[in-house]
């Protein structure tokens, strides 16, 4: 059914069936606010959202963050590298998966220069959460930029609910090791603060596609903290501070390369906003956010002595067709008078060194890189009466990259936004009315606009159907659109023609500053069903949604953007057309043993057809998805889990997991005592990543079963 006939059905239903019976007490589902800005019931929100809590993470044993969007509908994850996961909503393309907004307490972690999420760089660790909302639809029209598929907003522990100190230590296969510390109280009874510090360290997988040790493995520090200060009854502020220190091993950057080029990124992030209450309800909210990361990246490599040349780079620069057939050995000509007069000093220069033109020359080079975002963000949110509320406000922004390697010495963008959101009330419907207006003056010639329609009928007080109509747009980063990507090699013997020890490789990369903003224009109808049945035995709490949709995705960049062949374009388009299905249900004492407490399910699935000409636009598709789970907690202390998730075949491989966890909790009286363990098994030990047509990286684990075991001590 299309969407305008859908819409058009809706608003001739009758809305006067449920006379003066309050929606709201037919109501379980829990309060959202990631899809709006507003906080709203899954009946009312514009968009699908998927919920994982603390809980569920400490039951299911999850180490990392990534791993937590396995069960989550409709997200694709692959593995570039035991420290390089590919993720994004719908999958497409996994080069470099740019198309979903990530939020850490409602501030982006998007790397401002590469516009990418390093999941293992980020000040967190998964036992810093309490919940994980992931707004499962295009959501510019809140968020803006890279949230052109999906929004995933991490919340970490309020001070609030953090009042005892934690102590957690796990070990395990792929030499897992990792540790952690967290603590909360009260400096006055208006301050509280919490703060953490964790460790992690593995090995990654354990061979390549040679059968060599995968050089993949991950060290970090990550260290955080959160401090709420109540001013009065309608005023509060609090900050959030975090650091990480983290080496990600790399085995490959350079085809000539004579070390690994291994990748030591610190990072720093801090975010300060404050709350300001009105009468009746209404709120102020100001954010100021800053985030830097500085990245070092060096390796040893060779090259032949006169692609060193002086002569070569001022060509290149200048005519790279003719400088081109230079290295391929032929003399150009038809150039300008510029252009044969650099041909004939660097045929000079090659006569001069005669055989040792093609001997290497070696030394070190680099792609380090330092770049940051810094702004401040205000949005107000008003109750004007029972049936209208909206949030409206505003953003500036400046991302910067600093990088002799990638724009020769400092790039940077201003970003500017303008955003509404607004929920309205007629009988059964809800109507969500939202837009976001974005510029960037050095990047784009006018501003990008990102509207969304939503309209939600409430076909009983528990069940709910919506339609959504949403725009939204990707702007290009900025090493996309300002790109000037050379490297310098410094060695420790001299360049045998002038003896210096520094030179640039001849060859250079920029960009045009032609791309366009990427867009999508989305479609959907979804059912969500909610509700509680309450006995004197116990109680079933049950909700599922069931979603439709069809995605157009044009001028996407889909090319592979590489040294040597770096031309983006806005020519690739794609069209995803599927349905998805999550259901949770949680047992309390309702048809349970009695020693058992309650036994909580998750199950999704996702089915996506994608439909392109575009080879790399595939490169993270998998038509079938899916993960499920079931926890239960025992009255005595026991807990234990079963999960699964995987997917069909992305460019030949499938990927499957199975988890067995068990556990328990020991009680004395100064604390809590936890052991458990977890046992992983891939029926497959071998993981493939697309790298490019004719090559995929394989990850291969020596053993199919993976084992690991934690202690937690939490004081009272």
């Amino acid at each position: 059914m299309k969407l305008r006939a859908f819409i058009g059905v809706c608003l001739v239903v009758p809305s006067t069936a449920f006379g003066e019976i309050e929606l709201d007490e037919y109501d379980t589902s829990p309060l959202v606010i990631s899809p709006t800005r507003l906080k709203q019931s899954q009946h009312d929100t514009p968009a699908s959202v998927t919920r994982i809590t603390k809980d569920v993470i400490r039951d299911l044993q999850i180490n990392k963050l990534d791993e937590v969007l396995k069960y989550v509908a409709g997200m694709i994850s692959a593995n570039a590298s035991g420290n390089q996961p590919r993720i994004n909503y719908h999958g497409t393309s996994g080069l470099v998966p740019r198309r979903m907004q990530v939020l850490i307490d409602g501030v982006s972690v998007y790397r401002s220069g590469y516009a990418e999420v390093v999941w293992p760089t980020l000040p967190i660790a998964v036992d810093d959460i309490e919940v994980v909302e992931v707004t499962r639809s295009p959501s510019a029209a809140a968020y803006g930029t890279n949230s052109m598929m999906a929004v995933i907003n991490i919340k970490t522990k309020d001070p609030l609910s953090v009042d005892r100190t934690e102590v957690r230590v796990t070990s395990g296969s792929q030499e897992t090791r990792k540790f952690g510390i967290s603590s909360g109280g009260e400096f006055s009874d208006n301050a509280r603060y919490r703060f953490s510090i964790n460790g992690f360290e593995d090995e990654g997988y354990d061979e390549n596609f040679a059968g060599l040790d995968r050089h993949d493995g991950t060290r970090s520090i990550l260290v955080n903290g959160k401090i709420d200060y109540v001013i009065d009854d309608d005023t509060r502020v609090d900050a959030f501070v975090g650091f990480s220190d983290v080496e990600t091993e790399l085995e490959f950057r350079d085809r000539n390369q004579t070390s690994f080029p291994d990748i030591d990124t610190k990072s720093v992030y801090a975010i300060g906003t404050l709350y300001q209450a009105f009468e009746p309800g209404d709120e102020l909210k100001i954010k100021a956010s800053y985030v830097t990361a500085d990245q070092e990246v060096e390796w040893g490599q060779c090259y032949p002595t006169a692609l060193f040349s002086d002569s070569l780079r001022a060509l290149h620069l200048q005519n790279p067709d003719y400088a081109e057939s230079l290295r391929n050995n032929t003399v150009p000509t038809g150039g300008s008078a510029s252009d044969d007069q650099l041909r004939d000093q660097f045929l000079a220069e090659v006569a001069t060194l005669g055989a040792a033109a093609l001997e290497p020359w070696c030394g070190t080079t680099n792609e380090n890189t330092m770049e940051g975002r810094y702004g401040v963000e205000a949005e107000f949110t008003s109750i004007v009466n029972d049936t209208l509320r909206y949030v409206i406000g505003g953003s500036a922004y400046r991302n910067w990259i600093e990088s002799e390697t990638f724009v020769n010495g400092k790039g940077s963008s201003n970003q500017f936004g303008l955003f509404g959101n607004a929920e309205m009330r007629f009988g059964r419907f809800v109507f969500n009315l939202g837009g976001m207006v974005e510029h960037e003056p050095s990047n784009l010639d006018d501003p990008a606009f990102s509207p969304r329609i939503g309209v939600n009928y409430r076909l009983t007080g528990n069940t709910s159907i919506r339609a959504v109509l949403s725009r939204s747009v990707r702007t290009p980063d900025i090493l996309e659109y300002d790109r000037d990507w050379s490297y310098r090699l410094d060695s420790t013997d001299p360049y045998p023609l002038d003896g210096q020890t520094s030179k640039y490789f001849y060859f250079n990369s920029k960009s045009d500053g032609k791309i366009k903003s990427e867009e999508i224009l989305a479609r959907e109808i979804s059912l969500f069903h909610s509700s509680s049945i309450n006995l004197d035995r116990g109680k079933l709490l049950r909700s599922f949604d069931f979603k439709f949709f069809r995605n157009n995705l044009d001028n996407l960049v889909s090319e592979k953007l590489q040294f040597f062949d770096y031309n983006p374009t806005n020519d690739g388009e794609v069209r995803l057309t599927g349905f998805e299905f999550e259901a949770d249900f949680k047992f309390e004492n309702y048809f349970l043993p009695e020693y058992v407490e309650y036994v909580s399910a998750h199950m999704n699935y996702a089915y996506i057809d994608n439909d392109t000409d575009e080879f790399f636009e595939t490169s993270l598709h998998a038509d079938h998805s899916g993960a499920a789970y079931i926890i239960a907690r025992a009255k005595a202390g026991y807990f234990g889990s079963l999960a699964y998730y995987g997917n069909s075949d992305i460019q030949g491989e499938s990927a499957d997991a199975y988890e067995f966890g068990l556990g328990r909790d020991f009680r004395f009286n100064t604390g809590t005592f936890t052991l458990k363990g977890k046992v992983v098994y891939r029926p497959d030990k071998v993981e493939e990543f697309t790298s490019s047509e004719t090559f995929a990286v394989k990850n291969i684990y020596s053993d199919s079963t993976s084992f690991f075991i934690t202690a937690e001590y939490r004081l009272k």
